[in-house]
């Protein structure tokens, strides 16, 4: 009786040792993984509802230890491709099939709260205390506030991690619970090998082909401007005008209201920009944005459909965010 007793003893010890694990158990583990992490390489797409048709962008992601980022944003439906490198040289912002290349300095992605970087979903979940977990058959499902100081109104986060913590899927919502950015994952590699110059500003500037859908403008002397079609409230259109520079014409729309800004447009071309000021990437619904602080004024600045756009105001970021978002979905006048 006392030997049965025993294996029954070590059965229930053993089923006990292989059940699932607990949220300490799940967050020692996370620690554990970000504070190891080696480097990683992952693909997915990236689902953007604005209220209008879903925007979808196809994400490439390459991480090697220390601080060595590569993320490349495609968008399927233009099929023009931007990437954000971050290397000892800085951060740049990249449009290869324009070969063009903006570089600043920044902390990103340290607090970016991008959800297609494994580090920011892994330090989401290991610092939020109000956390919600909960065991699934093939996946741990995590409910956490976002970190993101550019998207006021992105308030949570639904996280799925496989049983190997490997991202499977995120959701952003906002205040009423919808679904505002969905991240689908179908590749994720821990222990990547990447090539030695994978990370260098050259290799990726040339290493996209060229996109016959957008590319620099052949007649430089005219520009159709596009006007926003959102404004903040009480904000309105006193002033256009074009400009002929040394590099063809700038259109100039100034806005008044509580608070002014400034929007210019004008052909994109092939160029290297470097500054040693400090700035953000920022992502829009359908491309990679600069933002930077210079005395008081907010600058944002970005490349899509041949043009480049440069806004300055003392404006929110969410705000400019939203008129840049506004100013992709217009038609030229």
């Amino acid at each position: 009786m006392q030997i049965k007793w025993a294996s029954v003893l070590c059965l229930f010890i053993l089923l006990t040792a292989c059940g699932p694990k607990d949220s300490k158990d799940v967050i020692d583990d996370l620690t554990d993984r970000s504070q190891h992490l080696e480097s990683y390489s992952s693909h997915g797409t990236m689902t953007i509802n604005n209220g209008q048709e879903p925007q979808s962008i196809d994400i490439e992601v390459w991480y090697q230890k220390p601080n060595l980022y590569r993320v490349a944003l495609t968008n399927t439906k233009k099929n023009i491709t931007q990437i954000l490198l971050k290397n000892k040289n800085g951060v740049y912002v990249l449009t290869p099939h324009l070969k063009k290349s903006f570089r600043f300095q920044s902390d990103w992605p340290l607090n970016s709260g991008q959800v297609y970087l494994y580090q920011s979903i892994l330090q989401n979940v290991i610092t939020d205390p109000k956390r919600h977990f909960q065991a699934e058959k093939n996946d741990y499902r995590f409910e956490v506030a976002t970190n993101n100081d550019y998207h006021r109104t992105w308030v949570k986060q639904q996280i799925w991690l496989d049983q190997d913590y490997l991202p499977k899927r995120v959701h952003i919502l906002d205040e009423n619970n919808r679904v505002m950015v969905q991240v689908k994952y179908d590749q994720f590699k821990l222990n990547t090998t990447f090539d030695k110059d994978a990370f260098e500003m050259e290799r990726n500037l040339r290493g996209m082909p060229e996109n016959t859908k957008q590319t620099l403008a052949d007649s430089p002397k005219t520009l159709s401007a596009v006007t926003p079609g959102y404004l903040p409230k009480g904000s309105r259109l006193v002033d256009e005008e074009t400009i002929q520079g040394l590099k063809g014409p700038v259109v100039v729309m100034r806005f008044m209201g509580k608070q002014p800004f400034t929007l210019t447009q004008r052909h994109a071309k092939s160029r290297e920009v470097s500054t040693s000021l400090k700035g953000d990437p920022i992502d829009l619904h359908e491309a990679a944005a600069v933002w930077m602080e210079i005395a008081d004024q907010q600058h944002l600045s970005w490349t899509v459909d041949g043009k480049d756009f440069e806004l300055v105001g003392k404006l929110p970021i969410d705000e400019m965010q939203n008129i840049a978002n506004s100013i992709l979905n217009q038609t030229e006048k």
